[in-house]
């Protein structure tokens, strides 16, 4: 039992090492497409992300969790507008090649792992990746948790010959700004008050709502959805176990690098060109603008993807209510 466990355990370590690998190279590409020297009171823009997220496989089933962060920042990345990723084997089945020099890069797989104890020796009596048969609730403990289980590589259409790349999908035209923007409001769980004010916008945890300028005080709409999108993402932390902190606190610094990630995913996923630009007079620039290096430290630069993750989960929230009261709309 002893020397399987071990082997598991080395099993363990070296998919996580793989992991943990693949999740720093997406924090490089991060660094390379926002700049690694930016100062969070300077602008930020993502034009055309739109174009790259909602990676698909052959079957044009969408990659979800962290597959679908990784794959998306790499196609944006390499500029690879076509969302199609391919296995080397269906890539050949399906009559494509891989081009000589092509990197695959990675699809995550986890599993739920159970670990059954007997209740009265505490003894593990059973370590599996399915759920014991013979567990007993008055006999046995039962935990679980979720654990890497194995990974397989994949390569963008673009990296294949003999496929017809898709044409890149369009930014929202401009009669459209208007009423997505309107939706996007309409759908936000807190309300969202626009009245002319000199402050910053924000979101206030102790009365629920988003107080954002008037949207004529914006350079253009695509500005505007960006600083609504910023907001609203604070607005899910709660509903999504994220903490805040006080101003100038590590904690408060992660929540605003959350929130505009989120900002930035959830206007591609709408069709908007990201620009923001951010103006802090608080200590998170200063955390902030330690992350936007590459700083050599693994565990630091791994909170730059936990944040990109929790971002995306928030974003992925918002573009379900925004699509919600788009399909009431139309029903009424």
């Amino acid at each position: 039992m002893a020397r399987k466990n071990t082997a598991n355990e080395n099993k363990k370590r070296k998919l996580r090492e793989v992991f943990d690998d693949n999740h720093l190279m997406i924090v490089d590409a991060l660094f390379e497409k926002l700049g690694e020297d930016l100062s969070w009171n300077a602008e930020w823009e993502a034009k055309g992300l739109y174009k790259y997220l909602n990676p698909v496989n052959f079957e044009g089933k969408s990659y979800t969790g962290c597959n679908e962060l990784n794959l998306g920042v790499i196609a944006w990345k390499n500029g690879w507008a076509d969302n199609r990723w391919f296995s080397i084997n269906r890539a050949n089945e399906l009559g494509y090649k891989v081009r000589k020099g092509e990197h695959s890069s990675i699809v995550e797989h986890y599993g739920l792992r159970y670990m059954m104890f007997d209740r009265a020796s505490g003894d593990v009596l059973k370590y599996s990746w399915v759920k014991p048969k013979e567990y007993d609730e008055g006999a046995h403990e039962l935990r679980c948790w979720m654990e890497p289980h194995h990974f397989n590589r994949v390569f963008n259409a673009h990296q294949l010959e003999g496929i017809e790349l898709r044409a890149e999908p369009e930014k929202l035209p401009e009669k459209a700004l208007v009423p997505t923007i309107d939706r996007l409001i309409a759908s936000s769980r807190c309300p969202i008050y626009e009245q002319r004010m000199a402050e910053a916008p924000h979101y206030s945890i102790g009365f629920d709502c988003i107080n954002v300028p008037l949207r004529s005080q914006f350079f253009n709409l695509d500005a505007f959805a960006s600083v609504v999108a910023h907001e609203m993402t604070h607005s899910t932390g709660l509903e999504l176990g994220r903490k805040f902190g006080k101003k100038g606190t590590p904690e408060y610094a992660k929540e605003e690098l959350v929130a505009e990630l989120g900002s930035m995913f959830l206007c591609a996923a709408l069709g908007f060109d990201f620009h923001h630009k951010v103006e802090r007079e608080d200590n998170s620039a200063a955390y902030i603008a330690s992350w936007l290096k590459r700083t050599g430290n693994k565990d630091k630069e791994l909170d730059v993807y936990k944040a990109a993750q929790k971002a995306l989960k928030a974003s992925k929230l918002l573009k379900e209510r925004h699509d919600n009261a788009d399909a009431v709309e139309d029903a009424a």
